[in-house]
């Protein structure tokens, strides 16, 4: 969404989910649930955790009875903790779909009197409604991870970069490999008191000290296999200088998006998000351009055409660094 002020409003939703709840609902702590946690129960663990015919209240309260079993573990106590306390109307920001991510909503605004313009990122996450109930308890978690770490580079920055926006992805704070990590912690800690199936992808990163449960993750060998693109190494060998972890190894790691191995999806991701920004760049500088003009007319008293001017310059070495065109034609 861009929204310019004070003349015009331009609305450019980059993705915008509607929520489960119909009220601006802020989560209460600890999180309730009326449906008590069957933890021996190894067929209730099994079973869908949404209804086949849900509605608003039952979605509700599949939702309430995922996060009060992250919350029912030690890490995940404090991570539902940790998002009610920053985002206390979270819950309104949560979906249920046909696949679990979470996306950002890039919300610029401008103004025509000097150029300014301030940008606000919010995420939204969707939870797979086709899940098991332990495969939904993982991906929630995972989700909310990205949620409330993840801080999106800003793609009207002149140095948004396709390397940093790729190792932020994997790497940086909020990225797969944190979220990965806490859905592992969740899956150790529910193997000890619930009668699941172990994770058998988390079970791969697990390390064990003095005890014969897992308790402690392995990040330095995920973090190799998060970089792992198999044959997608031909086409992305041209980037090991800049992003030297890329193997042809398989990929352990694909994503549900783009249904590739995440360096390549993330490199998607990034050709789509500057592809908006440039886009939305333009229209920026053809209306600045405009107004520009009229201010040294004198038409418009209250417009600066000199930081016009500096924006429209700034807007023009950004089109050339990264969008191969000029602003003008």
């Amino acid at each position: 969404m861009e929204v310019v002020s004070p003349l015009i409003s331009l609305l450019i939703a980059l993705a915008s989910m509607p929520a489960v709840a119909a009220k601006d609902t802020a989560i209460k702590w600890p999180v309730k649930s009326t449906e008590k946690i069957q933890w021996q129960d190894s067929y209730w663990w099994q079973k869908k955790w949404v209804p086949a015919k849900p509605t608003l209240e039952t979605d509700r309260k599949a939702l309430y009875g995922l996060l009060q079993i992250i919350q029912k573990t030690k890490f995940g106590k404090k991570l539902i903790r940790s998002v009610s306390k920053r985002y206390p109307k979270f819950y309104n920001r949560i979906s249920i779909g046909q696949r679990s991510f979470t996306e950002s909503t890039y919300l610029r605004t401008y103004s025509l009197k000097d150029g300014s313009e301030e940008l606000e990122i919010k995420n939204h996450l969707t939870i797979n409604r086709r899940l098991s109930r332990i495969d939904a308890v993982y991906d929630l978690t995972h989700e909310l991870v990205h949620f409330l770490f993840r801080k999106p580079h800003n793609p009207y920055h002149m140095r948004f970069s396709m390397p940093e926006f790729v190792r932020h992805g994997i790497e940086g704070k909020g990225g797969e490999l944190q979220a990965f990590e806490a859905e592992c912690r969740i899956a150790w800690e529910i193997e000890k008191k619930a009668h699941v199936e172990p994770h058998q992808l988390c079970s791969k990163y697990g390390k064990k000290k003095h005890t014969h449960k897992f308790n402690q993750f392995n990040s330095r060998q995920a973090a190799k296999d998060f970089y792992a693109v198999g044959n997608y190494f031909v086409t992305l060998q041209g980037l090991q200088i800049e992003l030297p972890a890329l193997s042809n190894a398989h990929p352990t790691f694909i994503s549900s998006l783009e249904n590739s191995p995440y360096p390549y999806a993330l490199i998607q991701e990034f050709v789509n998000v500057r592809k908006m920004a440039c886009q939305n760049n333009a229209r920026k500088a053809r209306l600045i351009q405009q107004q520009a003009a009229r201010a040294r007319a004198g038409r418009d008293p209250s417009a600066d055409a000199s930081l016009l001017s500096e924006e429209y310059a700034r807007l023009s070495k950004y089109f050339r660094w990264h969008c191969q065109t000029e602003i003008h034609k």
